[in-house]
């Protein structure tokens, strides 16, 4: 995450203030996606590349393990137990 200030310079942390974030548009990252449905994966296996490497940039951008991932709208439509 990181954002862009008036002046050009890249800051990285969330802007610590309002006349500051005012000016800031934020720098995005375009990752490639997947259309393959998600529903009946059950495994990290089973989903497509981009979905896993997805997952990883968000774990390791917050810093944050991913323990459950949704693969769909029912509450047993999860992978548990992931190991990234």
């Amino acid at each position: 995450m990181a954002y862009e200030t008036r002046d050009g310079r890249r800051i990285e942390e969330f802007p610590w203030h309002q006349s500051e974030f005012h000016g800031c548009t934020p720098v995005y990252e375009e990752l490639p996606g997947w259309e393959e449905n998600l529903t009946g994966c059950t495994t990290l296996d089973e989903l497509p590349a981009p979905a896993c490497s997805y997952l990883e940039l968000i774990s390791s951008r917050l810093d944050v393990p991913i323990t459950l991932i949704g693969t769909g709208q029912g509450r047993h439509q999860v992978i548990d137990h992931v190991d990234l």
